[in-house]
């Protein structure tokens, strides 16, 4: 008999960026140059950029958790189960390559941990 949280696990690891994907490519670097031991990557995954207001369950104000995302910075999802390049590491860049002007961001942080995606925390470039 199947466990009873098998189904949600099962959705939690099929991952939550393939609902808004877009072309995606890595470039690996170390040291702030071109890391020849890891080659550039394209992918796909969903990215969201912009100001959020912090809020609470109930709609109020919240000060320990919340999803703020400041101007200039952002987080990309990249479905765990479809990412076959290089590990990515802090320092990367990655490039948005469906939109205009293709901008650039740095590899703030990596989060490998999730069940589904891998999330990075990016900063502009």
């Amino acid at each position: 008999m199947p466990a009873p949280d098998e189904k949600y696990r099962a959705l939690a690891k099929s991952g939550r960026a393939s609902i808004w994907d877009e072309a995606l490519r890595l470039y690996p670097l170390k040291n702030g140059v071109v890391d020849q031991s890891r080659p550039l990557h394209s992918c796909t995954g969903s990215v969201r950029q912009g100001n959020e207001k912090e809020a609470n369950a109930s709609g109020g104000g919240a000060q320990a958790w919340s999803t703020r995302i400041a101007a200039g910075e952002a987080e990309a999802y990249i479905t765990r189960s479809t990412y076959t390049g290089p590990q990515i590491k802090e320092g990367d860049k990655l490039r948005r390559m469906d939109r205009a002007g293709q901008p650039f961001y740095e590899i703030a942080s990596v989060n490998d941990r999730d069940a589904g995606d891998i999330i990075l925390k990016l900063t502009e470039a």
